[in-house]
Formats: C-alpha cells, sequence, structure tokens
C-alpha cells in the first residue's frame, strides 16, 4: 500500500508521466493485445452501436487511450474497455456538476478498467538472472514438442497446435459456464488439473515473440478482472488500507461480525469469477481448461483470485463448508465495487436522476444490487469521510 501511495503521489504531483522514462521501467509485454481482447472490444462497440452487425474497430476510444497513459504510464494490454469513471468528488475543477448528461460523464477520467482473464509475457527463468536489480518471478517452463504460435494469426483466437492427448477426444465433458472439466470415465466433476494432470511444465503456453525480438513468450491466466487506474483514487485508498481503523484486518473483522455480510460477500465474489468466466471467448476457456487454468479462472475464485477457506468451530477443527472472509487487497475490492455501481447505474432506464448523479455518494446510497462487493463500499465510504475531511 506504501509503494502505491508514493507511486500515486508522484503522479499527481506532476499531473503528467514522462514517457521516455516510463519506458525504460515498464517492460514492452505489458502492451501486447491478445485476440480474445480485439473480439470483445468489437463486441462492446457493436453493443454500444445497438447494432447486430460486430464492429470493424477493436481499438479503445481514443480520448480513454490517452487519460489511462496518463494515468498509467502505459495502456495494459488486456485492457477490454472503462469500467467506471471518477464521479465529481475526485474533480479537480472549481465545480464539479453533481448532475451530468450521459456525454459529460463519458468525459470523465476513467476510474476502473475491465481486463482480460489472459495475458502475453516475457518468458523469464526468475531471480536476477537477466541482470535486473530486484528478483523477479519465473515465468514459464520449457517448450513442449508441439508448436504453439497459431495465436499470433488474428483469424484464430486460440493455440490449436499443443493439443493434450492425455485425455482422448470425447472423454472429457466441458462445464463451460462453470470453468470445470467433467471425466465421463470417473463421472466426477473436477478442475481441469486434476483431470487432465499436466505437469506445471506442460500446461505454459508458448508462443512466438510478438516483438519480433526472438525472446520466447507465453500466455499466462490473469485472474484480475477489474483495476483501479485513478492516482487520485488509488492515493486515497492507499491511505485507508494503512490507517488503524480501516486497514485490511479491520475489513476482515467487520466482515466476520455477521453472517449477512460474509453471505453478501459470498455473493459477489461468486458474481466476479462468473464474470470473469464468461469474458473469455469460447476458443480460450477450452484452452483454459485443457492447460488447467479452470481454478485460477473460474468461480473457485473470487476477487482478484482470492480463494474461499474451510470454515472452523470454536476450538479450532476445521468443517466443510467453505467461507469468503478473507481480504485481500482494497484496491481490488474497490475496483470491483465502482463497477458494479456503474453496471447498476447503467441500467436504470427510467431513472433519469441516478442515470445522470456524478456523486458517488449518491450511488453508494441508492445502489441496492445484493452482490455488491460489501468491502469495496466501506472502503469508497472511508475515502469520501477522508476527502470531506481535507476540504
Amino acid at each position: 500500500a506504501q509503494s502505491i501511495l508514493d507511486a500515486a503521489a508522484s503522479l499527481i504531483e506532476n499531473k503528467a508521466v514522462n514517457n521516455n522514462s516510463s519506458s525504460s521501467t515498464i517492460p514492452l509485454d505489458r502492451g501486447i493485445i491478445l485476440e480474445g481482447v480485439k473480439v470483445r472490444r468489437r463486441q462492446l462497440r457493436s453493443d454500444d452501436a445497438a447494432s447486430d452487425e460486430a464492429s470493424d474497430s477493436d481499438e479503445l476510444n481514443p480520448s480513454d487511450e490517452q487519460q489511462l497513459t496518463s494515468q498509467l504510464g502505459f495502456v495494459p494490454g488486456n485492457v477490454v474497455c472503462v469500467a467506471a469513471r471518477l464521479t465529481s468528488e475526485f474533480d479537480t475543477s472549481v465545480h464539479p456538476p453533481a448532475v451530468a448528461t450521459i456525454e459529460q460523464k463519458q468525459m470523465n477520467a476513467p476510474s476502473v478498467v475491465k481486463l482480460y482473464p489472459m495475458v502475453v509475457r516475457d518468458s523469464y527463468l526468475g531471480g536476477k538472472s537477466d541482470g535486473r536489480k530486484f528478483k523477479g518471478r519465473r515465468r514459464g517452463g520449457m517448450r513442449t514438442t508441439a508448436t504453439t504460435d497459431d495465436h499470433n494469426n488474428e483469424g484464430n483466437n486460440s493455440s490449436t497446435g499443443n493439443v493434450d492427448e492425455r485425455c482422448p477426444a470425447g472423454s472429457n465433458d466441458i462445464d463451460k459456464k462453470e470453468g470445470t472439466m467433467k471425466c465421463n470415465t470417473s463421472n466426477e466433476t473436477s478442475t481441469s488439473n486434476e483431470c487432465t494432470k499436466l505437469s506445471s511444465k506442460e500446461r505454459c503456453w508458448f508462443i512466438n515473440s510478438y516483438q519480433q525480438d526472438n525472446k520466447q513468450q507465453i500466455i499466462e491466466p490473469f485472474p484480475t478482472l477489474y483495476w483501479l487506474t485513478s492516482p487520485l483514487l488509488r492515493s486515497h485508498i492507499s491511505q485507508i488500507e494503512l490507517s488503524k481503523t480501516h486497514g485490511i484486518h479491520n475489513m476482515e473483522r467487520r466482515l466476520k461480525s455477521s453472517t449477512v455480510y460474509l453471505e453478501q460477500m459470498e455473493r459477489a465474489h461468486k458474481s466476479y469469477g462468473k464474470s470473469r468466466w464468461k469474458l473469455l471467448t469460447d476458443q480460450d476457456r477450452a484452452e483454459v481448461l485443457k492447460r488447467g487454468w479452470g481454478e485460477a479462472l473460474g468461480v473457485e475464485r473470487g476477487v482478484a483470485g482470492i480463494r474461499p477457506k474451510k470454515s472452523k468451530d470454536n476450538i479450532g477443527n476445521e468443517g466443510v463448508k467453505l467461507t469468503w472472509d478473507g481480504v485481500k487487497c482494497l484496491h481490488a475490492h474497490a475496483a470491483h465495487y465502482l463497477a458494479q455501481v456503474e453496471e447498476w447505474r447503467a441500467e436504470q432506464q427510467h431513472s433519469d436522476t441516478i442515470k445522470q448523479a456524478n456523486e458517488l455518494a449518491v450511488m453508494i446510497r441508492e445502489c441496492n444490487r445484493d452482490d455488491l462487493n460489501l468491502v469495496g463500499k466501506w472502503t469508497m465510504e472511508a475515502v469520501l469521510e477522508l476527502i470531506k475531511k481535507q476540504t
């Protein structure tokens, strides 16, 4: 949280990103766009145009791309769309409007982006093997004998060369809705990792380099669906996360204090997992299952990849029931919550008051979804309190 706070404060102070300096610190592989991302972008453009025909454009809105570059120093290649925008509480103008038209709201800077659940990364041996100052985690194992570079062909959305022969055709019944694979031979539903029993090295998805620099690259699962982009908002939440009253441990204690809270957070986590799984294209979904990533990207994991824990009784014995009482990063919870609120606002077709509301406080008060991320809501309420004290 402190590193996020320092970085955000630096961006706010400078008001802009120095592209020359950022290019030396941001890895070049972060901006690579997979075909699945392009497919979802085209579908969103088509939906926005209220047309049955898919749009030819798979680019982000130029204004959003410019603002994201200003906020982050680059545009992540797996950004599908802007999921939420800054409201008047975070507007630096003297008199920010409390009510705005849809067109005016679309001019607000992004606060959250929606990310495709897969990314391209340079393979890496780990540690400081390339001379880097800080250790990096290992990415990729060894290349299998089959070729897996079909993903570079934009006409094909999945890699088809590295076919797993351990589960013969017809032996697996893929439940694409839930992210699990059912093996007919055992009649048990399990994750694809348990079904195919691929080794970690065989599960790596190697591709030819998009950058034509002879570097080996891999495709990885990316469980974080929503990501905060606003430096100002990230800075505020970092202050909340480091506080003694609203830190992660305090949020966990508050969450565990009520079964109603726990039940709602369970719905929030499951909603997050279902949305993430649904975002994958059919081809990528099948590839995810084959490579044993179903558990990482399916409904078994919630916000930013959080796993449920087995419940315990009063003397510490583990039970069968799973509980979602863990809190990860408040930034991830807040990003999910803001995206949910924006979805709810957009659905209020018959309420001009809500659709034109440009104050987060109004939407927090009115939004009544039963799968709202409570931790994210509490975080944003604390942020608004912090802003009120500072003004």
